[in-house]
C-alpha cells in the first residue's frame, strides 16, 4: 500500500496520466529500493554525479541503475519515443517543486525537450559553476560572483579552476593588479570539490588569499580579486552555489547546490 501511494503521489506531480499504459512504466518504477522512506528521499539526487546520471537516463526514478541487459530496458532503448518519454519522466522529477507549482506545462515542455536532447558527461559538456561571494570591505558589504569550471589536461586529469570573477560597480575603479597564473601540482582545487560544498575554495579565499595556482589566465576581475584578496580584509563568505549546463542538444539549465533544476530556457 505505501509504495502504490507514492507511485500515485509521483504520477500526480508529475502530470502523467498515461504513464501505466506505456512499458516504460516498470523501468521507472520497478526497481524502487526496500528501505521505509518518503519518496521525496529516493527522487533527491545526493550529488552532481547521480544527477548527471537520472538525465542521462540511466538511473530511475529512485537514483538506482537500471539494469541495461533486461528485456524492459532494451525494448524502452530501441523504442526512440519511448526512451525520450522515459528519460523526460525523469527529467521532470529533477525540477524543484517550486517551478512545478508556478508553471507546470512549462516544466513539461522543458522536460520533453531535454529527454530528446543529448546527454551530459562531468568532463565533456559545457558547464560553469558560479559561487556568489559576500564579504566587507571598508565597513561595506560587497558582493562578487565567481565563476568556476572543469579543466582536464592531456592526461584527462580533472580539477577545478577559477575561471573569472564578476565585479560589482563599486569595485571596477580599485587597481588592478596583473594577475599571473602560478600552477603548481601541489595546490588545486580537487575534482570532487563540490561534492564538499567548495570548501577548498573557501580556505584559499579567507587563508590563503592567494588565487594564482588556481587560475588558467588572467582577467580583469581576477585581477581586482586577488587586489581585494592582498590589500584588503576581505572576509569571503558563501552559502551556496548554482550549476549552469549548456547542453549540446537541448535547453540549457540551471541547479542550486542541492542538485535540482531551478531555472531553464524557454
Amino acid at each position: 500500500m505505501v509504495r502504490q501511494f507514492g507511485i500515485l503521489v509521483i504520477i500526480t506531480l508529475l502530470g502523467v496520466r498515461v504513464l501505466v499504459a506505456q512499458p516504460y512504466y516498470d523501468l521507472y518504477f520497478g526497481n524502487r529500493p526496500q528501505e521505509i522512506m518518503p519518496t521525496a528521499i529516493f527522487l533527491q539526487p545526493h550529488s552532481l554525479d547521480e544527477f548527471i546520471e537520472r538525465y542521462n537516463g540511466s538511473f530511475d526514478a529512485y537514483g538506482q541503475p537500471v539494469d541495461k541487459n533486461s528485456p524492459i530496458f532494451r525494448e524502452v532503448r530501441q523504442n526512440q519515443a519511448y526512451w525520450s518519454t522515459y528519460r523526460s519522466l525523469i527529467i521532470e522529477s529533477l525540477v524543484h517543486q517550486s517551478l512545478h507549482e508556478k508553471d507546470s506545462s512549462g516544466v513539461q515542455r522543458f522536460a520533453q525537450k531535454a529527454g530528446a536532447g543529448g546527454v551530459l558527461d562531468f568532463v565533456d559538456s559545457s558547464w560553469w559553476i558560479e559561487v556568489p561571494v559576500k564579504g566587507r570591505i571598508e565597513g561595506l558589504t560587497t558582493a562578487l560572483i565567481l565563476q568556476m569550471k572543469i579543466l582536464v589536461d592531456e592526461r584527462r586529469r580533472i580539477k577545478w579552476i577559477i575561471d573569472d570573477v564578476v565585479i560589482p560597480e563599486v569595485l571596477r575603479d580599485l587597481p588592478a593588479l596583473p594577475v599571473v597564473p602560478n600552477v603548481s601540482k601541489h595546490k588545486y582545487i580537487p575534482p570532487s570539490a563540490h561534492d564538499n560544498g567548495f570548501i577548498a575554495l573557501s580556505r584559499i579565499l579567507s587563508e590563503e588569499r592567494d588565487i594564482t595556482p588556481y587560475i588558467e589566465c588572467s582577467t580583469a576581475g581576477l585581477s581586482t580579486l586577488q587586489y581585494v584578496l592582498k590589500y584588503y580584509n576581505f572576509d569571503a563568505e558563501f552559502r551556496e552555489f548554482f550549476v549552469h549546463f549548456q547542453p549540446d542538444t537541448g535547453p540549457s539549465f540551471m541547479l542550486n547546490h542541492n542538485w535540482k533544476i531551478i531555472d531553464f530556457e524557454h
